[in-house]
């Protein structure tokens, strides 16, 4: 614990290289698209703001997605895992995350694949991405057609 502790410091004293493009991304889903126009116009804004808890919990590239939604997918997919190896210390995880686009785009494909597989809608799975499934669990379906990200995705 005490060495996972100190790698993860160690990494975010040299945080990810913000200016690495991560789009465009070979082999995404064309879902998620729409989901890069919102989250970076596609690529172009990736200077996420940082989460509370640090860089494993900060949104990430043109998608937005937070290394920790990635690794828990990784976590649960034998696919994610047998295609990228090794990474099941959170700190390895992030330093591949950050520099691997092609671990990138598998993950945002196969949380996508589960957003819509346990949301009964399309609506539901773009709030689900952009605020979690715990938020969407607990949202009305008032709110999540009223909610601005929802709408704005549908209206591309």
């Amino acid at each position: 614990m005490l060495i996972t502790t100190l790698v993860t410091y160690v990494i975010c004293l040299n945080p990810p290289m913000s200016e690495k493009a991560t789009w465009p991304l070979d082999g995404l889903n064309h879902e998620l698209n729409s989901i890069a126009s919102l989250e970076s116009s596609y690529g172009r804004n990736v200077n996420h703001r940082r989460h509370p808890k640090g860089e494993f919990h900060t949104a990430y590239g043109s998608l937005g997605l937070k290394p920790s939604t990635a690794h828990w997918q990784w976590t649960i997919s034998p696919t994610l895992q047998q295609q990228f190896p090794g990474l099941k210390d959170e700190a390895v995880f992030l330093r591949e995350f950050w520099s691997n686009k092609k671990l990138y785009t598998a993950c945002a494909n196969e949380h996508w694949r589960y957003l819509r597989r346990v949301t009964p809608t399309l609506n539901r799975a773009v709030y689900s991405w952009r605020w979690g499934l715990g938020a969407s669990s607990t949202a009305s379906d008032e709110t999540v057609a009223a909610d601005t990200y929802t709408k704005r995705y549908g209206g591309r």
